[in-house]
């Protein structure tokens, strides 16, 4: 016979082994996020390599990268050529602004649109790839980071970018 003391040992004992199973913070190294990419235009989609077409990619979608077999490589639903494919790490949305402008930006998101002014509904200007580099002027503080102001290769104004695409270009290059 188990006394209460002995009982409510056993019985915290067996509730923390349950909770720490299934808890998966005690792990000291986590598996590395699934490579993906960023589809650069629109693509299609096949069952196998060399096989029949089942569908479209739209462009710029971000999607899970597999295996590559030659010159194919797999997706979440089918394969797609390698060519179809920009590699890209896993994006995280986090504005890392710099210290002072005009600096040097890389785009981290799948795209980054130019608009015309800072506002989500004023013009496109252009769209710009992923790992793209491009000088910022200014920052608009604001939600996700708010907006920052890029310039073209001669310092005029191109457009507003949201920042939250965009962080400190790592390696600098004209």
């Amino acid at each position: 016979m188990l006394s209460r003391r002995t009982f409510l040992k056993l019985s915290g004992m067996s509730l923390a082994a349950y909770t720490l199973w299934r808890w998966d913070g005690w792990r000291a190294v986590q598996p590395p996020p699934l490579p993906a990419g960023r589809t650069v235009g629109a693509v299609p989609l096949y069952n196998r390599p060399n096989g029949k077409i089942t569908g479209y990619h739209f462009p710029d979608r971000v999607v899970t990268l597999g295996k590559a077999r030659g010159e194919w490589i797999a997706v979440e639903d089918g394969y797609v050529a390698k060519t179809a494919v920009q590699p890209m790490p896993t994006w995280k949305q986090e504005s890392a602004l710099p210290a002072r402008f005009p600096a040097r930006m890389e785009i981290v998101a799948p795209i980054a649109v130019i608009r015309a002014e800072a506002n989500a509904l004023s013009a496109v200007v252009a769209r710009v790839a992923h790992a793209s580099q491009m000088q910022a002027v200014d920052h608009l503080p604001g939600t996700h980071g708010g907006w920052i102001a890029l310039a073209d290769n001669k310092g005029a104004l191109l457009g507003w970018s949201q920042a939250v695409a965009w962080r400190v270009a790592d390696n600098i290059s004209p």
